[in-house]
């Protein structure tokens, strides 16, 4: 009986603390949980300096009531309440909510101008290797005209080749056609770019596990067969038809096989130089930065996929082609150097 008795007295007490430590500390909880709603709803910045500082300082308290109720076994509904509550605000304090496309436009707004200029000398490498290309199958060319044929075939470039005359040629570039004419089936022509662009990229990317010389040898492909077929056009007085030609939708399709070629290069140096870590550890921390900016090439090529298949037909003079593909150019720039390319480069040459 008294056994019993002791046991109900002491469940009493509990109970009583219980209480008395919820009153105590109630409010501050309740002051919490309306900061993270408005967290929840309008992310951090819809709290002021004051409501940060506040919510930082009423998270370590919640920390702390849930430590002490731990001790000196409170009723569970309360721990249970101080566990969901901490694991709450932590989640707002360290993570960003979970809001539907929050996290997409974080990553084009910021990440992925970031991530471009974090890697530059990767980036500058594959530039410089698609230069190298362009600039030997211009010397090629001109050296022999049998180069042309050994490594684009016979019809390299479609009906476009030495032997056509400047009018020939010219028709290719400035279609006589009517606009309805020079777009018909630019839907399904957009959508093979696409995925041959698409593939030429991520292969690019993804070769980076061997050490990056495979993206390199592609790289300098490419550049390689764009040297070739300005050659054709250039040697009949069309050269800058050809590159404004090439400009309306080439500017953006060619940075953006830079990224994934750039990409790749990233994942080839953590493979060949992972410097104090792992292999395996910087092979991991590269890959995550190159995939992004992989994504990002892939969407720039889907952008060049439309404007390759309707815009490069339906403007149809020289200086509207140059402008709209330099404007993108420089638009392009212009976005991916709001990742800081002055920082990332001193950042990289840092002792």
């Amino acid at each position: 009986m008294t056994d019993n008795l002791s046991s109900q007295f002491e469940g009493f007490e509990s109970d009583l603390k219980s209480v008395q430590f919820r009153q105590e500390r109630e409010p501050q909880w309740r002051e919490l949980e309306q900061l993270m709603a408005r967290v929840e709803s309008q992310g951090h910045d819809g709290l002021s300096f004051d409501e940060s500082l506040a919510f930082a300082t009423l998270y370590r308290k919640a920390l702390s009531s849930l430590s002490v109720a731990r001790e000196i076994s409170l009723d569970r509904g309360v721990q249970s309440y101080l566990e969901a509550l901490a694991a709450r605000a932590y989640s707002l304090m360290y993570t960003r909510p979970n809001r539907p496309g929050l996290a997409m436009i974080e990553f084009f707004v910021r990440g992925l101008p970031s991530a471009v200029c974090s890697i530059w000398p990767s980036l500058l490498v594959a530039v410089l290797t698609f230069a190298l290309g362009a600039v030997f199958g211009f010397v090629l060319y001109h050296e022999d005209l049998g180069w042309l044929t050994a490594i684009m075939g016979s019809d390299p470039f479609g009906g476009r080749g030495p032997e056509n005359s400047v009018a020939e040629l010219r028709e290719t570039i400035y279609d006589p056609g009517s606009l309805g004419q020079r777009t018909q089936g630019w839907a399904e022509f957009s959508i093979q770019l696409m995925i041959n662009n698409v593939g030429v990229a991520l292969l690019a990317f993804s070769l980076g596990v061997a050490g990056a010389v495979p993206t390199l040898g592609l790289l300098f492909y490419n550049g390689l067969i764009i040297g070739l077929f300005y050659s054709v056009f250039h040697d009949k007085g069309l050269g800058l038809d050809i590159i404004a030609w090439l400009s309306i939708h080439g500017v953006t399709e060619i940075s953006a096989i830079f990224l994934g070629g750039a990409a790749g290069i990233h994942v080839g140096r953590g493979v060949l130089f992972p410097g104090r870590k792992s292999r395996a550890a910087r092979l991991r921390e590269n890959g995550r930065r190159a995939g992004e900016v992989a994504m990002g090439a892939v969407v720039m090529l889907i952008l060049a996929g439309l404007i390759e298949g309707y815009f490069r037909q339906a403007v149809n003079v020289l200086e509207w082609r140059l402008f709209i593909g330099w404007g993108l150019g420089f638009a392009i720039f212009a976005y991916f150097g709001t990742g800081g390319w002055w920082q990332a480069l001193r950042r990289s040459i840092a002792p």
